[in-house]
């Protein structure tokens, strides 16, 4: 099956006109960025310079925003979102015939991880994944296709009549502090080492769902027409917070796993060394125990020994 999703992504099969291709401001995805830049291991951070020669991703957070309107890019436009629509579950949701934001991740993970990429695809990859994993954090791009994430809903905001997405996109997180990217940072990353834990665990397909979840909040608050007020924002303000971060430091997570020697890698089977009972995730937190693998979510980990081993 991924196969199958690899080769419609690099064919740039397409079946719509992408009406909601941004995501976040381009404060929002440097947000996102410099969170994520904070948590990368040493490996990750080293690999990550030499793939943008020198550039940080928060350079290239909001690249794929920027590029959106080129022709050479226009496969890419709808690589930014994925629809569930009212009444369908994330696992069930309607078969698509275009490259969704999930599906675009795992192919650029893929490619990333992949010895015969070259540097160019090397660094495409890398400035996507930056851009997308902040993209499945903001709730409308885990919309539903009957509204087109938002487009089709209208909100009266301080006297303007504006798409409900593009309210997330831009206004709430430039109306609920005015703050650097920076400054967010230092603000909102204060979490303890077990709650980052807890938030960097699982898979790309677990982050968009739980965005599923957060946009039928969202729908419930902004109906069509409503007006929408300084307060509204106050009020949503701690989900945009819980979002830019959970989105900065799962890309942490997801780069910090990618560029983790892989000839140090092992999977671990269900027979497990007495000295391998606790095990700690990248971060060097101890978060479980091999003897009882069902409680470990996939992932990178590392043992009490230093081995390095990959739950599958």
């Amino acid at each position: 099956m991924r196969q199958l999703y690899k080769k419609i992504l690099l064919a740039g099969v397409v079946s719509i006109i992408s009406l909601n291709a941004s995501a976040w401001s381009k404060k929002g995805h440097q947000i996102t960025a410099y969170i994520a830049k904070r948590h990368l291991s040493a490996e990750a951070y080293a690999q990550v310079d030499k793939i943008l020669n020198g550039n940080s991703i928060v350079y290239y957070a909001a690249w794929l925003d920027t590029v959106a309107k080129d022709e050479e890019y226009s496969y890419t436009s709808t690589w930014h979102y994925i629809n569930v629509d009212k009444g369908e579950s994330y696992e069930e949701r309607s078969s698509l015939s275009y490259t969704d934001a999930v599906t675009a991740l795992y192919a650029m993970v893929d490619s990333l991880k992949s010895e015969s990429t070259t540097a160019a695809g090397r660094e495409f990859a890398l400035k996507v994944i930056t851009h997308v994993v902040g993209d499945i954090h903001q709730p409308l791009h885990c919309g539903r296709a009957s509204d087109l994430g938002g487009n089709k809903i209208y909100i009266n905001f301080l006297g303007n009549r504006k798409k409900l997405h593009s309210f997330w996109d831009y206004d709430i997180v430039e109306n609920a502090h005015d703050w650097s990217y920076y400054q967010w940072q230092q603000s909102i990353d204060t979490l303890s080492d077990e709650e980052e834990a807890e938030i960097m665990a699982g898979t790309i397909d677990d982050w968009a769902k739980e965005t599923v979840n957060v946009v039928s909040g969202v729908y419930d608050a902004f109906p069509n027409n409503a007006t929408v007020t300084m307060n509204d924002v106050v009020t949503w303000t701690p989900t945009v917070e819980r979002q830019l971060l959970h989105g900065g430091l799962r890309l942490a997570a997801l780069l910090n796993t990618i560029f983790a020697s892989s000839s140090e890698i092992e999977t671990i089977e269900y027979e497990i060394k007495n000295e391998d009972k606790t095990v700690y995730n990248i971060l060097g937190i101890p978060v479980g125990n091999l003897y009882e693998k069902g409680e470990l979510l996939s992932g990178l980990y590392i043992t009490g020994n230093g081995r390095k081993v990959l739950v599958k």
